[in-house]
Formats: C-alpha cells, structure tokens, sequence
C-alpha cells in the first residue's frame, strides 16, 4: 500500500484541481506550486519517482511541471510484473 500512496496522493491532488469550479480555488499559481512541491519533498516519498504536467486548459500555460520529460512505467504494467512474480514465489 505504501508503494501506491505517492500516486493515490498526487490523482487526488490533481483531481481535487481539475474539479472545482472557477471562482473558489483561493489559491494563487506560486502557493499552489509551492504546496506540491512541499508534497513531493516530503521525505516519506525519498524514494518515489514523481512525474507531473499540469497545464491551464484555458490558456495552455504550464502551471507545474515535475520530470515532464522522463517515461514512466504504467502501473497497469506494474502489476503485471509484481503479480508474476508473486505467483512465482508464492505458488498459485
């Protein structure tokens, strides 16, 4: 569980974003920029590997970028791999 509460946290994060309506984000762009960064150097998260693109789909200004230019591995493939291995380990 540990291993997937970086990417629990950061959809939460963005989808909490995406889906307020205009008008009560009491934020501005730098103290957002800054609350996500705070989250990804949390020290819990040392050893996650963060990528994030958030982008104004008014204006296509970039709000936060975080190795937007780095491939990742889809989870879904992720657990391919650990179910895999997994059944080889453990047995059916």
């Amino acid at each position: 569980m540990k291993k997937y509460f970086p990417f629990l946290l950061a959809s939460l994060i963005i989808a909490g974003c995406s889906a307020a309506p205009i008008g009560t984000i009491h934020y501005s762009l730098n103290d957002l920029q800054e609350k996500i960064e705070e989250t990804f150097n949390d020290t819990s998260f040392s050893h996650a590997h963060w990528g994030a693109y958030i982008e104004s789909l008014n204006t296509g200004e970039v709000w936060y970028e975080r190795n937007a230019e780095k491939m990742f591995m889809p989870a879904s493939n992720e657990k391919i791999l650990t179910s895999a291995a997994a059944l080889i380990k453990l047995g059916p």
